[in-house]
């Protein structure tokens, strides 16, 4: 399974496990409560990719560190979600190193796992989930 799906489907348990909204002064994240079953797969499946996961964010981060324009503090001048680069040639460089450690092969025991079907869920979900989950 390539590192890219791993973390794509990550997101989609986490996402699946918590809800975020806004309370009027700040983003509250709070847990989900879910059929024992369903709770049980996603914690299962987050255990399983959680440190696949954590390894692509720690090694996009140095990639960051190295190609991204820093501010005065030395670090990444990140915009909402962009990082901004000094020039055109650090920008594709970095994101050729990305998508190469995106394209790293992970193998992962147990997968795909097997769940019952959910009374709802998001189309992304099920596009990140393929392959680790077979819903029944």
């Amino acid at each position: 399974m390539q590192l890219h799906k791993i973390v794509d489907a990550y997101q989609a348990v986490d996402q699946m496990r918590w809800m975020e909204y806004y309370n009027g002064s700040q983003v509250v994240r709070s847990e989900r409560e879910l059929p024992f079953d369903y709770a049980v797969g996603l914690v299962e499946l987050g255990g399983k990719l959680k440190s696949h996961y954590e390894y692509f964010i720690a090694e996009e981060k140095k990639l960051m560190m190295k190609y991204a324009k820093k501010d005065e503090n030395g670090n990444p001048v990140i915009n909402g979600q962009e990082v901004k680069f000094s020039t055109a040639e650090e920008k594709t460089e970095f994101d050729a190193e990305r998508t190469s450690l995106g394209e790293t092969d992970v193998a992962i025991d147990g997968l795909p796992m097997r769940m019952n079907k959910p009374a709802s869920v998001r189309c992304s979900w099920l596009e990140a989930l393929d392959g680790f989950i077979d819903f029944v």
